[in-house]
């Protein structure tokens, strides 16, 4: 089950929090894994710095089973990019920092 978690120093309404939801959702599939596994949480009004610095930031964690490809992790990165800054237009591209992490095990509820 990817988890994408997405951090902001914005307050982000219920409709914003929708359409980030529904893009970044969406765009899982260039992992070739379904949407209706994906977990997302989106968390406003962080204290966040990039380079030292306060302003409009975001940080967009996924976490995914396996290794993929470097043009999947970087096409991933330009679609989430793009789905914060229609979302939340007030934030700098260059002030959006993605990160992947990479799951050996997991276990969620529904399997047992």
């Amino acid at each position: 089950m990817p988890m994408i978690e997405v951090t902001t120093t914005e307050d982000v309404s219920e409709k914003q929090a929708e359409t980030i939801k529904r893009g970044l959702g969406s765009n899982i599939a260039i992992f070739n894994k379904p949407e209706v596994r994906v977990m997302v949480a989106i968390r406003g009004k962080a204290f966040m710095y990039f380079g030292g610095q306060p302003g409009p930031t975001a940080m967009i964690s996924l976490s995914l089973v396996g290794e993929q490809t470097e043009k999947a992790y970087m096409d991933y990165a330009k679609k989430a990019v793009e789905t914060l800054t229609t979302a939340l237009p007030q934030i700098p591209k260059a002030r959006i920092y993605v990160k992947y992490d990479t799951i050996v095990h997991k276990a969620w509820g529904g399997q047992f």
